[in-house]
């Protein structure tokens, strides 16, 4: 169930960037493309992000956790690369990373 939560996290948040800011994150061909996005998206940051915390934890600490936005922005900009035919600017990215951090937070589900 959490899984799917997160994943549901990683659909919502494109979602909500592409509707705020279409100039700047550009996928195209409708909600199929933003659901396939949102599963890449879910995929690197199930599989790639606990190793990219892993090695950033000397910059995270000396950042006072700060950094860790910025692991978050890298790992959105992974998958903008990986998945074909979508387009991010960095402020897209950041702007995703941190809705995605949100709603995590706000769908998260104690078990």
């Amino acid at each position: 169930m959490k899984t799917l939560i997160k994943w549901l996290a990683c659909f919502l948040s494109l979602v909500i960037v592409n509707a705020i800011m279409p100039k700047q994150l550009v996928i195209p061909g409708g909600m199929t493309s933003i659901l396939a996005a949102g599963t890449v998206l879910w995929l690197v940051n199930l599989i790639l992000k606990p190793v990219a915390q892993i090695i950033a934890i000397p910059f995270t600490i000396l950042t006072f956790g700060l950094f860790y936005f910025v692991v978050n922005t890298l790992m959105v900009a992974l998958a903008i690369a990986l998945f074909p035919g979508v387009e991010g600017t960095f402020l897209a990215c950041l702007v995703t990373a941190l809705l995605l951090s949100a709603l995590n937070a706000l769908l998260a589900v104690k078990t």
